[in-house]
């Protein structure tokens, strides 16, 4: 039996349920867990192709490296997954994680894999989570929350938002990821559900995606509807999360849903992914044109949000 689960009865308690499959699963995690984290986003098209999509908005985000002596933090790093993407571009670089071992194996991976930049930034380790933060208000050029994070919090996850937002320097830049269970989808998507054949994807997407919407854009229920949140677990929508972010005097730079045409379809992904890489860099483009668009950032969906702290 999993470590922290219990049976009571012959079944699995709710309150244990919740209580594993929440962050405090991490304070014990062994090299087990540190190792299923891990390929969590690995291993298959479509986690390959989610993987991707979040380096390359973390790419975009920070451009340019820091000066000496700015830092930048990343909050609930794992086993540093995205560690190597933020050290490229990060003289001091701060990892904050519920987990001992997560953050060993996440100084490791950096160690192991530099980014494309070849930059290897100075790396400190802080045991501690959002609740406790532990950075002092102002200090902090570019902060980093990828993942459940901030909906791991539940009820405190607006608090959290804030005392995350209040570390940021004047001109400090945020990135957050946030969840809301997407409950419609549009007509010519459910289509590519629906095909025996990988769709041929080619050409502009921006040009092609405004006939696509115009012709055939219908919303799709997707059966089990809104998820509410709870004291466990905190959907955003994107529209929240820009409207929270605002009442912090963060300002929104740039949002993207992750993967509005086919991500949550592996079979998909997998038949683009058999077609050869030239398939999947082009449903990349896809993805990031309809993850820009109103109308999919209306729709819902795991989001990345790029925000700054005015000067």
């Amino acid at each position: 039996m999993p470590r922290g689960r219990e049976r009571k009865n012959g079944r699995q308690g709710e309150g244990d349920r919740a209580s594993y499959r929440g962050p405090r699963r991490f304070l014990s995690a062994g090299r087990y867990e540190v190792e299923r984290e891990w390929r969590r986003l690995e291993g298959t098209p479509q986690r390959d192709l989610l993987r991707t999509l979040r380096e390359r908005f973390l790419r975009r985000s920070f451009p340019t490296p820091l000066p000496e002596g700015r830092w930048a933090v990343e909050v609930g790093p794992g086993p540093g997954r995205f560690t190597p993407v933020l050290a490229e571009t990060s003289a001091q670089l701060l990892l904050v994680d519920l987990s001992r071992e997560m953050l060993r194996a996440a100084a490791v991976r950096r160690e192991r894999g530099l980014g494309s930049r070849g930059r290897r930034a100075t790396l400190a380790l802080v045991l501690g989570d959002a609740t406790a933060w532990p950075v002092r208000p102002g200090t902090i050029e570019r902060l980093t929350a990828i993942g459940n994070v901030v909906g791991f919090s539940g009820d405190r996850a607006e608090g959290i938002l804030r005392e995350l937002s209040a570390s940021l320097a004047p001109g400090g830049e945020i990135v957050v990821e946030s969840v809301c269970p997407t409950t419609t989808l549009p007509k010519f998507a459910a289509r590519w559900r629906r095909d025996t054949r990988a769709p041929v994807l080619a050409g502009d997407p921006e040009l092609r995606l405004r006939p696509l919407l115009g012709q055939g854009w219908e919303r799709h229920h997707v059966p089990g509807g809104p998820h509410p949140s709870s004291a466990e677990f905190h959907f955003f929508h994107p529209r929240e999360i820009r409207e929270a972010l605002a009442r912090l005097g963060i300002e929104v730079r740039e949002q993207e849903v992750l993967a509005p045409l086919s991500g949550d379809n592996p079979e998909l992904v997998g038949r683009i992914a058999r077609g050869g890489p030239r398939g999947l860099d082009e449903l990349v483009r896809w993805e990031e044109a309809a993850g820009h668009r109103p109308e999919f950032l209306e729709a819902g969906g795991h989001a990345l949000t790029l925000a700054v702290r005015p000067r």
